[in-house]
């Protein structure tokens, strides 16, 4: 009995180090971040962000797996999922950058178009994109701040109400420092931030990076630690304290104007 105890207690802590999500986040309230969006298929789901009437943000490798032809699901307007006043959509037209490849991630950018077009309304809103380059932001202790239906610390799956943090910018030199934690490669065209209490993880992919002074989309989560000195851990470490990794928006906007038609900048 003794040793079956024993066993209990070694699966209960290996599971709880081993799960993944916003940790130590906060609850979103409603109409909080009316422009966040879940996507689903069959095998996996993401965090993504409206940007148009009819178009949603988020990461290539959230698109990846699907089939030709498939489609994909879009929740728009929910805070928590057991309530109402979301809407449901299922899309087949969707874009994953040409030049996105498995495991760099670079150009880790993708794009969604809803079957319909969307009314602009409390809980249903999108947001402007940043065109500042690398050089023009202003890193000096800025926040963003990054909403997502990822896992929490408490339970794998999709979270029953979304969660948010807050992060702060860094340098890409200060991010360099951390190379060896990542699987993935990062240049010019990703943007660094450090947790200032939370960390977004598995799940929360593809989700918007919003300027807290702009209001403005910087980047969309592509990746986080999953390595450690570059041997790959299988599975996103969100208790480290080391830089989550963002696609630059500012450096697609040409691919974003192309894809949807629309001029953002």
């Amino acid at each position: 009995m003794e040793s079956v105890l024993k066993y209990f207690l070694v699966c209960l802590v290996f599971q709880v180090n081993q799960s993944n999500g916003i940790y130590y986040a906060e609850k979103a309230i409603k109409n909080q971040f009316p422009y966040t969006v879940l996507i689903r298929d069959f095998l996996s789901f993401c965090t993504g962000a409206l940007i148009s009437d009819r178009h949603v943000l988020t990461a290539a490798h959230c698109l990846r797996d699907l089939r030709k032809g498939s489609k994909i699901k879009v929740e728009v307007g929910y805070f928590e999922r057991s309530r109402r006043g979301g809407m449901s959509f299922h899309s087949d037209k969707y874009w994953m950058h040409e030049n996105f490849i498995m495991p760099s991630a670079v150009y880790d950018i993708g794009l969604i178009e809803l079957p319909v077009a969307l009314d602009y309304s409390k809980n249903i809103q999108w947001l402007k994109l940043s065109t500042k380059q690398n050089a023009e932001l202003d890193l000096d202790d800025q926040e963003v701040e990054i909403a997502g239906w990822g896992d929490t610390e408490y339970s794998t799956g999709i979270s029953s109400r979304l969660l948010y943090t807050n992060m702060t910018l860094i340098t890409m030199d200060e991010c360099e420092k951390y190379k060896s934690h990542y699987v993935e490669d990062f240049n010019e065209n990703h943007i660094c931030a450090v947790k200032v209490k939370g960390s977004p993880c598995s799940g929360d992919s593809g989700a918007a990076m919003v300027s807290m002074k702009t209001k403005k989309i910087l980047g969309v989560l592509s990746y986080g630690k999953d390595a450690e000195n570059g041997i790959d851990l299988g599975y996103n470490d969100c208790h480290a304290n080391v830089p989550v990794v963002f696609t630059r928006i500012s450096s697609y906007i040409d691919w974003i104007n192309e894809k949807t038609g629309l001029n953002f900048s």
